[in-house]
């Protein structure tokens, strides 16, 4: 029993460290500050705009190759099967090539 009263005493002093320390980080960080909230709000809301937009050029650029790889993966299937199904399953030769 005197375990878990040493325990909680123990984590309440670290709950009340983590508080402490929040809240001089936040005071801090108020003074500190470069520029006033609404123009720190609106550089933050700018970047996200950047983000979202360089996100969704990203996201378009990998549906695209992915697009690709699988009709190339499919085209290769299709021309794989093609050639190991036997002679009467290939194209005719085009008449240019043959001798």
């Amino acid at each position: 029993m005197e375990n878990q009263q040493s325990s909680r005493h123990g984590f309440g002093a670290v709950l009340k460290a983590f508080l402490a320390g929040n809240v001089l980080g936040a005071l801090l960080a108020l003074l500190a500050a470069p520029r006033p909230g609404r123009e720190t709000r609106r550089a933050i809301s700018e970047g996200n705009r950047g983000a979202i937009a360089t996100g969704r050029k990203v996201y378009g650029t990998g549906k695209s190759a992915a697009q690709m790889a699988s009709q190339t993966a499919h085209w290769a299937g299709s021309a794989g099967s093609r050639l190991t199904a036997g002679p009467e399953s290939r194209p005719p030769m085009p008449a240019s090539l043959q001798s």
